[in-house]
C-alpha cells in the first residue's frame, strides 16, 4: 500500500485516508472570531472553548467540557496525572499524549518513529492517522 504525504504536516497515509485527513484536520482551519486564536479546526475550537453547552462536567474540580473525549483528557492530565505513551525509541521518557511524545522523538531522537505493521495494516494507519490536535 502506498502511502502519500500529507502537505500540511508531517503525516503520511494511504490515498483516501490522507483526503479524509486534510478534510478533517486541515481544511477547518482559521482564526477565531472570539478571540483571535489561530487553530487547526475552527469549528472544535469553538464548540469546545466558546460554548455553554458544557455536558461533561469533571467530577474532580466541576470543569465543565463539550466532548467527553476532552474531559477524560483533563482528567488524565489534570488529576490523574498518567502518561500513557511512552517514548517508542525506549528511553524512559514518557508523555500525557501522542503529540508530545512525537515533538520529544523528533527532537532528542532525530525523527518520528516509524513501526511495521506485522499482522494488520490498519494498526499502523490507526498510528499515523492519531488525532489533528
Amino acid at each position: 500500500m502506498l502511502l502519500k504525504n500529507c502537505p500540511y504536516c508531517p503525516k503520511k497515509l494511504n490515498e483516501l485516508r490522507l483526503h479524509k485527513h486534510i478534510k478533517r484536520c486541515h481544511d477547518s482551519a482559521g482564526t477565531c472570531d472570539i478571540c483571535g486564536l489561530k487553530v487547526n479546526n475552527l469549528q472544535r475550537h469553538t464548540n469546545n472553548i466558546h460554548t455553554e453547552d458544557l455536558r461533561f462536567k469533571c467530577e474532580q474540580c466541576g470543569k465543565g467540557f463539550a466532548e467527553r473525549g476532552r474531559m477524560n483528557q483533563h482528567m488524565m492530565n489534570v488529576h490523574l496525572k498518567l502518561r500513557p505513551y511512552k517514548c517508542r525509541y525506549g528511553c524512559e521518557l514518557a508523555y500525557n499524549d501522542s503529540s508530545n511524545r512525537s515533538a520529544h522523538e523528533r527532537k532528542k531522537h532525530g525523527k518520528l518513529f516509524t513501526a511495521v505493521a506485522k499482522e494488520d495494516d490498519n494498526d499502523l494507519h490507526k498510528m499515523v492517522d492519531s488525532s489533528c490536535m
